[in-house]
């Protein structure tokens, strides 16, 4: 569909794509019910999210070196975000 598409399109698509999923709402019910480190990162994952989204949204292919680095970026902040968690019950398991 986006291949194709305007960058009005491709952006409108984008947004969609990100209130259809839940995002927001998952945010909110995690700044309700997490500890604060939880709910930071996963902030942080959602801004991550957001940045991939975003270059999608212009056009950016994911094998271009922007759109692998905002991966990269991603793939971290969920890190972060799984170990705030651990921590938060207790666990010291990474797998």
């Amino acid at each position: 569909m986006l291949g194709g598409a305007t960058a009005a399109d491709r952006l409108s698509a984008a947004g969609e794509a990100f209130r259809t999923a839940g995002v927001y709402q998952a945010r909110e019910h995690v700044a309700l019910l997490a500890s604060e480190a939880v709910a930071y990162s996963a902030g942080q994952a959602l801004y991550r999210l957001r940045d991939m989204r975003d270059l999608a949204a212009r056009g950016l292919s994911a094998e271009s070196s922007d759109y692998e680095h905002a991966v990269m970026r991603y793939d971290e902040a969920l890190a972060d975000l799984r170990t705030a968690m651990r921590q938060d019950i207790g666990s010291t398991s990474g797998g």
